[in-house]
């Protein structure tokens, strides 16, 4: 052994070592099972399935610190929930399939109505919130509702109320239907819809990037807020 180094110029040592071949130390711990942490995921998503991997994170790690007992990095619940496809989707900025690209505008009025809504700054740093109903026919601005509060959706079905009586009285049905356009506004929700079916209002859900309604109540907004701003918010 020592010729044979000697002549290949190699250190014994590396030449013993290399016969032993020694078991190469495994690093870090063995992996854990993931079976009861994905029975954890699956219970938290059931009930908020809203809810990406770090706020599920987060609700194990408050979970497993009142129960006195180690939790899971972060890192790990991500990779159980991609494995078993928990993940919620990502937003690739591309456009919705829902786009609506056709003609807004009829030829008649009481057939197709539209609704927007914008809000005016005030010089006491408060905020007025305006949703509007218009005729797709002649833009004619039908019925509106103002709050300093956010839009809800009792102030969108007092709008439809408003905007059905402004138009043909107190009735408990419209003659013929007529299509009610939305934006993806707070109307869009189910209590809204039961007041717009009331009265045989179509209710059609469009996308946020749907340019026509868009362009229907760009011009009456662009109007109001070309005003002087209000010296207090009014209602």
């Amino acid at each position: 052994m020592t010729k044979m180094c000697e002549t290949l110029d190699v250190a014994r040592s590396n030449i013993t070592e290399s016969v032993k071949q020694r078991p190469s130390k495994a690093r870090g711990r063995p992996p854990l099972a993931d079976r009861e942490l994905v029975y954890e995921i699956k219970t938290i998503i059931d009930d908020m399935p809203t809810y990406g991997y770090r706020r599920v994170h987060a609700i194990l790690y408050r979970k497993a610190r009142s129960e006195s007992r180690p939790w899971p990095n972060a890192k790990r619940v991500y990779r159980v929930m991609k494995v078993h496809g928990m993940l919620l989707q990502r937003h690739t900025g591309a456009l919705d399939t829902r786009r609506h690209d056709g003609r807004v505008a009829v030829e008649q009025s009481n057939l197709r109505w539209c609704s927007d809504g914008f809000e005016i700054g005030c010089d006491n740093k408060e905020k007025v919130r305006v949703a509007f109903a218009l005729d797709c026919c002649d833009r004619e601005a039908i019925a509106h509702v103002a709050t300093i509060e956010g839009i809800k959706s009792e102030d969108i079905q007092d709008l439809v109320i408003t905007a059905v009586e402004n138009r043909f009285g107190l009735i408990n049905t419209l003659p013929k239907p007529i299509e009610w356009l939305t934006d993806n506004a707070p109307d869009s929700s189910q209590r809204t819809q039961v007041t717009t079916y009331r009265y045989r209002l179509g209710a059609v859900l469009r996308a946020h990037s749907q340019p026509p309604i868009q362009r229907d109540g760009r011009g009456f907004r662009q109007n109001v807020q070309a005003r002087p701003r209000l010296s207090e918010p009014s209602t």
